[in-house]
C-alpha cells in the first residue's frame, strides 16, 4: 500500500510544486508587427501549454525596455530582458556570415532562408551566438524597391537617394546608380519620405504598412528580390539555465524549428495580404522589370556578390546556402 501511494505521489506532475516564471520579452517594434501582434501570442501559448502553466511570456514592445534597434542584444546579454527580437545588421560583425542573405536572389520569402539561417546556426556555420539560446531566426524579405516617384526601368533608379538598411544594401543600391542612404530607422522612413529627403527605400514587401511606407510611396517593383534583413529571436542564456527541467522542456519544444518555421510562415501570410492590398488600391502600381533589365540588374550585381565573398569565410558561406537550398 505504501509502495502505491509512494508511486502515485511520484506520479503526480512535477509542475503542480514547480515556481511559476514570467519571462520578460522585448521588442523595439511597436505590437502591430506580424511578430508582436500574430507569432507572440502562439509563442505565449505553447509555452504555456508545455509547462502546465508554470511558464508565461510578459511583453515589452515599443522599445519600453530600451529603444532603439542597436540596443536590444545588449538587453538580453544584461538580463533587463529575458529574451528579445534581435535586428542583426545593427550589431556587425556580431555573427559571422548571417548577412549573405542580404545578396539578393538567395531567397523567395521568409521562410526558406529563416530555416536555412536556423539550420547554418545549429551546425556552427554561423557563430557568435555561444551566450545565448536561440529561440528562432528569421530572414525577413525579399527585400524590394518602393519609390515615391515613377519606376519603370532599372535606369530610372539612377541618382535615385534610396534608404538601406546594412553595407551590402549599399552596394546594392550604388551597383544600380542609385545614391544609398543608411542610418534611419524603420521607424523614420515614412518621414523622411514625406520630407522629400528620400526618392525610396528598400523595404519587405510584408512591412510596408507597419511603417507607413504606402503613405509615401506609389511604385513597387515586385519581381526584382534585394536580399533579407536578418531578426534573431534570443534568450539569455543564464536565464534558461535558471528555470526548472519542465520549465526548459518548454523553451525546448518552442525554440527552434517550430519558432522559425511558425514566424516564417506567418511573415509570408503577411507578405500576400499586403500585395493584395496595394494591387487592390488604384493609387498603387505594382510594377514587374522587364526580362531584358532583370537580367541587366544580374549583371551589375556580380560584382556586389564576388566582393562579398571575398571577405573573411564568406565564400564557404555562401556555398553553405547553395548546399542547404532545396
Amino acid at each position: 500500500m505504501k509502495k502505491l501511494l509512494l508511486t502515485a505521489l511520484v506520479g503526480l506532475s512535477l509542475t503542480a510544486f514547480a515556481e511559476p516564471q514570467t519571462l520578460k520579452y522585448a521588442s523595439f517594434l511597436p505590437a502591430t508587427t506580424s511578430n508582436n501582434a500574430v507569432t507572440l501570442p502562439k509563442v505565449k501559448e505553447k509555452l504555456e501549454a508545455e509547462s502546465g502553466g508554470t511558464l508565461t511570456v510578459e511583453y515589452y514592445f515599443g522599445g519600453t525596455l530600451g529603444a532603439g534597434a542597436k540596443t536590444q542584444m545588449r538587453l538580453v546579454q544584461n538580463g533587463v530582458a529575458d529574451a528579445a527580437e534581435i535586428p542583426v545588421p545593427y550589431n556587425p560583425g556580431r555573427i559571422q556570415g548571417i548577412d549573405v542573405f542580404e545578396l539578393p536572389n538567395l531567397s523567395k520569402d521568409n521562410s526558406d532562408a529563416s530555416l536555412i539561417t536556423l539550420k547554418m546556426i545549429e551546425k556552427g556555420d554561423m557563430r557568435g551566438l555561444e551566450d545565448f539560446i536561440v529561440l528562432g531566426a528569421l530572414q525577413a524579405g525579399p527585400y524590394l524597391i518602393h519609390s515615391k516617384t515613377p519606376v519603370a526601368k532599372l535606369d530610372d533608379l539612377k541618382g535615385k537617394r534610396i534608404r538601406v538598411s546594412g553595407a551590402v544594401q549599399s552596394d546594392v543600391v550604388k551597383a544600380f546608380g542609385g545614391v544609398p542612404v543608411a542610418n534611419i530607422p524603420a521607424t523614420q522612413i515614412a518621414e523622411n519620405l514625406s520630407r522629400n529627403l528620400l526618392d525610396g527605400a528598400l523595404v519587405d514587401m510584408g512591412n510596408v504598412y507597419n511603417f507607413s511606407i504606402q503613405d509615401e510611396t506609389l511604385y513597387h517593383v515586385t519581381n526584382l528580390p534585394l536580399g533579407s534583413f536578418a531578426v534573431l529571436f534570443l534568450m539569455n542564456k543564464d536565464r534558461y539555465a535558471a528555470l526548472d527541467d519542465a520549465q526548459k522542456k518548454a523553451v525546448d519544444a518552442v525554440r527552434g524549428e517550430w519558432f522559425t518555421k511558425t514566424v516564417g510562415a506567418d511573415m509570408d501570410a503577411q507578405m500576400h495580404d499586403v500585395e493584395n492590398r496595394l494591387r487592390a488600391d488604384n493609387k498603387h502600381h505594382l510594377i514587374e522589370f522587364s526580362a531584358e533589365d532583370l537580367a541587366l540588374a544580374d549583371e551589375k550585381l556580380k560584382g556586389v556578390i564576388e566582393a562579398w565573398q571575398k571577405k573573411g569565410k564568406n565564400a564557404e558561406i555562401y556555398q553553405k546556402v547553395l548546399e542547404y537550398k532545396p
